[in-house]
């Protein structure tokens, strides 16, 4: 699979179709949101990944208002896993796609899409081999 979105998003559809409002199946975007953090801590710092994150939250809250209460916490992406497992599994994907989605685009606005592109495709592998993913979807 070449697109790093989409591998991110088919490790968290397959997980949510193996169980369908298991914990375990919300897990997949978090998982994937720590991964995304550590790798780009080290391209534009902590705080930049937060601004970022931030940012993506105020796009998607009018969609998906209980996003609003994110932006205060001291460990957002925790805090994200908790609230996706708060939601039914239709909007948990739904907000968790759209948030990725507009991270991944504001983050090529700020470091070109050819970084964001390996960047995120190293994580999303991360992800895939941490939740017993082969990647082997396209």
């Amino acid at each position: 699979m070449n697109n790093p979105i989409a591998q991110i998003e088919a490790t968290a559809g397959r997980l949510a179709a193996e169980s369908k409002d298991s914990p375990d199946a919300i897990e997949a975007g978090p998982v994937s949101w720590h991964d995304l953090d550590a790798m780009l801590s080290s391209v534009i710092g902590t705080r930049g990944v937060a601004a970022v994150y931030a940012r993506c939250l105020d796009l998607n809250v009018a969609a998906h208002p209980w996003l609003a209460t994110q932006r205060q916490t001291a460990h957002p992406f925790t805090s994200l896993e908790t609230a996706l497992a708060a939601q039914t599994r239709t909007e948990a994907e739904a907000a968790n796609r759209a948030l990725l989605l507009a991270f991944r685009k504001l983050l090529g606005h700020l470091i070109g899409d050819s970084l964001v592109d390996r960047l995120i495709g190293s994580a999303g592998r991360r992800a895939s081999a941490r939740l017993g993913c082969d990647g082997a979807d396209g």
